[in-house]
């Protein structure tokens, strides 16, 4: 069973959108078996709430080649109300993205987040806001996926895995030898998530640089590849 945990279904811009059977087109030529699915980014105003997004994506929550994530925007004035509308929908975690604003841990927000437990996949990035290092101080009671394995800071971000119990790690759009680091020094390998973050890179190379980085060993590579996600959904 092969897992992708970190893909998008939906609209941002001409260059930013995929409908299900694209995504399920990818899917098959890399061999996956089911996607995390969610939105893309807002398309009007940096503020704009995602009710509309998630139901659309809630439509898929039958698919069997899906696994249904909401997403929340801190910015939205509904934001609290959308985790209550993500649980009602049954959604199996969350997405929140980093770039505008980073994820503070004092925030009712956080309070509201820790009222469900539900997994949280926070975008991590190289940019101020969506530095993995504003994580440290989360105490969200959830598992926590780090997106992204961090990016420039995944020295940082293995350290958090390794020191946290509920944190984990996806590998998206990772070069290769910063996900050979990864799977080399991060302790409990159950911890290691695939992710291509399609469509923004193929699921079939994402695949690939799993297994080359494993160095071909087919049980760390089976884990990686689904069975690790499988555990905490």
């Amino acid at each position: 069973m092969i897992i992708d945990s970190h893909t998008h279904i939906g609209f941002e811009d001409k260059y930013q959108n995929q409908g299900p059977k694209e995504l399920i087109r990818l899917m098959d030529r890399a061999g996956i078996d089911k996607s995390v699915i969610f939105p893309f980014g807002p398309v009007f105003s940096k503020n704009q709430s995602y009710h509309s997004e998630n139901i659309k994506i809630s439509r898929y929550s039958n698919n069997p080649r899906f696994i249904t994530f909401g997403r929340v925007n801190q910015l939205a004035s509904d934001s609290l109300e959308e985790v209550d509308r993500i649980n009602d929908l049954k959604f199996k975690g969350i997405k929140i993205h980093t770039d505008a604003v980073p994820l503070n841990p004092y925030t009712d927000l956080v309070k509201k987040l820790n009222e469900y437990h539900l997994p949280i996949l926070i975008h991590t990035g190289n940019n101020k806001n969506a530095d993995v290092e504003n994580l440290k101080h989360l105490k969200y009671e959830g598992n926590i996926i780090i997106g992204h394995g961090g990016k420039d800071n995944v020295s940082s971000a293995i350290e958090l895995v390794n020191s946290r119990n509920n944190f984990y790690i996806e590998t998206s759009l990772l070069s290769l030898s910063r996900t050979k680091k990864l799977i080399r020094e991060v302790k409990d390998k159950s911890k290691i998530l695939f992710g291509s973050d399609a469509p923004y890179d193929l699921p079939e190379l994402e695949v690939k640089k799993i297994m080359h980085a494993c160095d071909y060993d087919r049980g760390l590579v089976r884990d990686i590849l689904g069975k690790n996600l499988e555990k905490i959904l």
